[in-house]
């Protein structure tokens, strides 16, 4: 999900400042700290209206994480119906994803390894 991989991001060091926004666990869109409901495990609602969820984090534009790949990075394609993310000064390594954000994303993870 988005969520998760906006978690990898951030647990890989990804700065929280910029103009992405907040997601919660469910992928909700967030805004200063706040979810707009909270869910029981099993999904259903227990209370709607603005509650601090503690498990915010950060989910960069796309800009951000290509600024965030480097001087290098060289291409982002849609090819096969998959997008494919590349930056040449790390010999050529890829990110791939369902989305270009998703692929830019998957980069900045493997350049980070």
């Amino acid at each position: 999900t988005t969520y998760e991989l906006a978690l990898k991001v951030n647990d890989t060091g990804f700065s929280h400042e910029g103009e992405g926004e907040y997601l919660c666990p469910a992928g909700l869109g967030a805004f200063d700290g706040a979810c707009p409901i909270i869910s029981d495990v099993d999904g259903s609602v227990i209370s709607e209206g603005i509650h601090q969820c503690g498990k915010r984090i950060y989910h960069p534009t796309l800009s951000e994480i290509i600024q965030s790949c480097g001087e290098e990075f060289y291409s982002l394609r849609h090819f096969n119906g998959e997008w494919i993310a590349g930056n040449l000064s790390y010999g050529g390594v890829k990110g791939k994803g369902a989305t270009a954000e998703i692929a830019v994303a998957n980069l900045w993870l493997a350049l980070k390894k």
